[in-house]
């Protein structure tokens, strides 16, 4: 694997001496751009005269293919992708690489497929219920996904549990801050102040980006997963006075349709449900306090008080495919070991009309890995090496 990386950065330096001068200053050897991963060492005669055999015509006929607009931007679910890996598979089988299992139909491509079970998500909508006792009344109000409601991309589900106020979410030595101290919060709901605490000591740069970037994901993952290691199951995160225009804008919405694992047991850490300062009014009214005084007040248990949240949208079982091939090498030593190249072959698909034809994402990767492996395919085995060719179909992975 070494030699192949090494390999491809000299490739390329040769490639950028070849251009001819501009009249402008040397310019730095293109190897300042890499970093090796060891020592160089000579490849075998074979390798070396199929890589010496690569040509950009042959590389971009493969992604002309894999970007047209047949294959409809190669979109998960769709029959474009579908089309993609009948035709990596029918390379593969073309340049005589194993599959990896025998045989059962007439269609020599059929053995390199790896089925792949997901789920659709499509339309996905949400809200969530505020419930607040006060003696023997119960005050309910309903909140909307694009109103007052940010939810995550995550399948339909509905879940309840009584909510805890855990200030900003903080857990820090220094400056010392506990915001979890005394709280109980296993199994549920903790709501937070989305940033940073008032003061200098926290406008330092590690707490800004730790705390108060601009991205929600890593705004918000330390935080749900301080959440998550003490047991909560979900966050409500209040947002500033800008939240609104966010709402507006449709920024960090989940996709029209996403896609997950078809045996996903959800996220590592509590989802992230972000909620306008109305929200947060509703649960800490019962308390005496409203979102902006929350900012100063410790946290605590917030007694009475029951969230339910409601992720929705439409399901479909979808299963794509990976596509894998083998090249086998003959050293009895080296047989069960093996090394694993992969590119995705799905982009984004279509919308409408527009189609995303995704040359670069990721047509090129998958030709830069086709190309060169099945050239190899009949040379490897007088080289010691086995590979493993994945094509991995994927679901889409910052609001």
């Amino acid at each position: 694997m070494k030699r192949l990386v090494v390999l491809s950065c000299v490739l390329t330096v040769a490639f950028a001496a070849a251009l001819p001068g501009q009249g402008q200053k040397p310019a730095p050897p293109a190897s300042a751009n890499f970093v090796a991963p060891g020592p160089a060492a000579p490849l075998a005669a074979p390798l070396m005269a199929a890589i010496g055999g690569l040509r950009a015509a042959s590389l971009a006929a493969h992604i002309a293919f894999l970007a047209s607009p047949s294959l409809e931007g190669r979109g998960l679910g769709g029959r474009g992708l579908e089309g993609a890996a009948e035709y990596v598979a029918a390379q593969l089988a073309l340049a005589g690489m194993s599959p990896v299992s025998s045989p059962e139909t007439g269609n020599p491509a059929v053995p390199y497929f790896h089925p792949v079970p997901l789920r659709e998500i499509s339309h996905p909508s949400g809200h969530v219920i505020i419930e607040t006792q006060r003696g023997d009344t119960v005050d309910t109000r309903t909140f909307l996904a694009g109103v007052d409601v940010l939810c995550p991309e995550l399948p339909p589900e509905v879940f309840s549990a009584a909510v805890v106020f855990a200030g900003y979410g903080i857990r820090e030595a220094n400056p010392a801050q506990d915001d979890y101290r005394d709280l109980d919060v296993k199994g549920k709901v903790v709501l937070l102040i989305a940033g940073l605490p008032p003061g200098p000591e926290w406008r330092r740069p590690e707490w800004v980006s730790r705390y108060g970037s601009d991205g929600a994901r890593q705004r918000f993952a330390t935080k749900a997963r301080i959440a998550g290691a003490l047991g909560a199951r979900a966050v409500l995160a209040i947002e500033g006075p800008d939240f609104s225009s966010i709402l507006s804008s449709g920024a960090g919405a989940p996709a029209p349709v996403f896609f997950v694992p078809a045996d996903d047991a959800g996220p590592e850490a509590p989802p992230v449900i972000r909620v306008s300062a109305r929200v947060g009014d509703a649960i800490l009214s019962g308390a005496g306090l409203t979102s902006i005084s929350a900012r100063a007040a410790q946290p605590r248990a917030l007694a009475g008080v029951t969230s339910t949240v409601t992720f929705g949208g439409g399901e479909r079982l979808v299963v794509s495919r990976n596509v894998i091939g083998m090249i086998h090498g003959a050293d009895p030593t080296l047989r069960d070991e093996a090394v694993v190249i992969g590119a995705h072959m799905d982009h984004l698909g279509r919308s409408g009309e527009t189609v995303y034809p995704g040359a670069d994402d990721n047509g090129s990767g998958v030709a830069a890995r086709l190309r060169p492996l099945c050239q190899a395919s009949g040379m490897a085995a007088r080289t010691n090496q086995r590979v493993s060719e994945p094509r991995h179909d994927r679901p889409p992975v910052d609001a």
